[in-house]
């Protein structure tokens, strides 16, 4: 979508893009324009629309999700007019993918914001965040050799391992499973906290799911959250742990036992804003990435914060580059 420029001129202003991740919880939006140094975040909003809701049982995105999308759309279509991004990209991922009715979703996208809306496949989802979370992780950082990102979203988890030599990435692996935070949390859990049983039985079904489908990754290598989930783990551990730098297994069981006893009330008292329309599904992404740490028998946990919308920016600046 072409957006028409607000009046006035705008110190420095290079070509500005809007980058849209519709998920299964949230609807993330990304403004950002290209430089000679790379990616520049010139803005970051987030939405919450939990279209994952139900949609296990129904098959299809609820009309209360749907009237949650519309909402954040016409917020983030403002936000990129005010911020005079030039062109906007809208991206769905598990839900959309999932949804009976992914074609409704298709029109209101249309109709909100004039873009295209493109679904990506679980691979191509791992790949975008992939480039992503590297860009953002790698920034200002001196590394060499293979590392792992995982992204923890409501409806599923993409899991891509690659080689970083010499400023450059080549991805080797990727995957996405079914094992997202709302998606676990409506299949598992009756009440929080969670009855022993069903948390044993969820952790359980992750663990077979990643140990499944990672034999083919390298193990005892960096693994790096690209995920909200992530980004308010590190937040919680470092304002209620007292802590810096990375996270060690320890400190993954450590939260993952930890919230599994709270209350929704109680866990959404550690981080209220980081908390909104994310403490009832939390416990479960933390057991993900607890999981993943586990099956790839990482070396430490990381965070970027890039992700998906990051990665549609990189590819989409990349592509004006090379044409």
């Amino acid at each position: 979508m072409k957006i028409p420029r607000a009046s006035g001129g705008l110190s420095g202003y290079e070509m500005r893009l809007a980058t849209i991740d519709v998920g299964t919880n949230t609807a993330l939006l990304l403004i950002s324009e290209w430089t000679p140094e790379g990616l520049r975040v010139v803005h970051q909003a987030g939405g919450y629309v939990r279209l994952g809701e139900g949609l296990g049982t129904s098959g299809r995105v609820s009309d209360a999700a749907m009237g949650r999308l519309r909402g954040v759309l016409q917020a983030h279509r403002e936000a990129a007019r005010s911020w005079r991004a030039e062109h906007i990209i809208v991206t769905g991922t598990s839900a959309s993918r999932d949804a009976e009715n992914r074609d409704e979703i298709r029109k209101m996208v249309l109709e909100e914001t004039g873009a295209d809306y493109q679904v990506l496949s679980g691979e191509e989802e791992a790949n975008v965040t992939f480039e992503g979370a590297l860009a953002g992780w790698l920034d200002g950082r001196t590394y060499d050799g293979p590392v792992t990102v995982v992204d923890v979203g409501g409806g599923s988890t993409e899991l891509a391992q690659g080689m970083w030599h010499k400023g450059k990435a080549e991805r080797t692996s990727a995957v996405s499973l079914n094992i997202g935070t709302v998606r676990l949390t409506e299949n598992f859990f009756t009440a929080q906290p969670a009855q022993a049983h069903e948390v044993h039985q969820c952790r359980a079904w992750i663990a077979g799911m990643m140990d499944a489908a990672l034999g083919d990754f390298l193990k005892c290598v960096p693994l790096v959250g690209a995920s909200g989930t992530a980004h308010v783990l590190f937040h919680l551990h470092r304002t209620h742990r007292e802590a810096s730098g990375n996270m060690k297994w320890v400190d993954l069981d450590y939260w993952a036992t930890e919230l599994l006893i709270k209350t929704k009330e109680d866990i959404h008292a550690l981080a209220p804003s980081r908390m909104a329309g994310r403490a009832d599904v939390f416990p479960a992404g933390v057991m993900v990435l607890k999981e993943a740490f586990r099956s790839l028998d990482a070396s430490e946990f990381h965070i970027s914060e890039y992700g998906v919308r990051h990665g549609m920016a990189l590819r989409y600046f990349r592509e004006l580059q090379i044409g």
